[in-house]
Formats: C-alpha cells, structure tokens, sequence
C-alpha cells in the first residue's frame, strides 16, 4: 500500500486508486467548483419564485377586493352613495362600512318608527260577512276562469 497522497475526481478514478494500493485515507477526493452555476440556479429560482409569488398576490389581492366592494354594494342603502363610495375608496371593509352605514342612517333620524309615522298606510278593512255571497276576490277569479275558457 502507498502512503502517498492522490486526488481524484470521480469515483472510477477513487476505485482505481484504491486498486493501486492507496489507502482510503490517502485519496482525496476533489469536485469541480460548481458555486457558479449554483448560485446562478439559486437566483434563478429566486427570480421565479417572485414572480409566481407576485402573480398570485395580485390575484388574491384582486378577488379580495372585489368580494369587498360586492359586499359594501350588498349592504348599501338607497340614499347614502357618499357613504359607500367613500368607504369604497378608502379600503374600508365591509363591517366598518356596515357600522359607518348604521351610523349615517341614525345620525338621518331613519327609524322604523319614523317609516311608520310617515307611511300612509292602509285603512284597516274588515273580513267580509261570510253569508253575503261571493266575495269581490271570487267574482275576479270567476271572471278570469271564464276568459280563459272563452280563450
């Protein structure tokens, strides 16, 4: 066995050194200097990392803010347009421009109450006698029976 050093760089050159009689400990083993090209791969999957990273982003940004101006839209009320687009503009969510709605429609003194003080509303009417007859509601029924007979 040689006690003499060798460097090889693959492992065919590494069995034919330990077949010549080089101690394992006596073959080094050298490999190309690859930290070029892996540091060029590295950049490169850094570069399209972001840019899937950015894709994406952008998409979830996009359906994000439209399910945001949908439900501003699904909760605004007739009346307060500089509400909503405000809070459109601003970035507002949807529960804050909920909040910013009720309060608006308070601050307007809009109540139920005051609907109903201000409806007209609808006379109470009476249920009809029962041994009177047919009722105005038959008769039309009737009537139209009759039309589409004829028809």
């Amino acid at each position: 066995m040689s006690n003499e050093s060798i460097t090889v760089t693959n492992d065919a050159d590494y069995r034919t050194a330990l077949n010549a009689g080089y101690k394992p400990e006596n073959i080094k083993i050298s490999a190309p200097d690859n930290s070029a090209a892996i540091e060029a791969a590295r950049r490169e999957g850094v570069e399209s990392g972001k840019a899937d990273g950015l894709r994406e982003g952008r998409e979830l940004g996009a359906t994000a803010e439209r399910e945001r101006v949908k439900g501003i839209n699904d909760l605004h009320v007739a009346g307060f347009e500089a509400e909503r687009d405000a809070a459109v503009a601003a970035g507002t969510s949807i529960a804050d421009y909920a909040v910013v709605q009720a309060k608006a429609i308070k601050d307007r003194g809009i109540t139920v109450d005051a609907m109903k003080r201000d409806s007209k509303g609808a006379p109470h009417a009476a249920p009809g006698d029962p041994t009177a007859g047919a009722s105005s509601w038959d008769r039309i029924v009737d009537r139209h029976k009759a039309k589409a007979k004829a028809a």
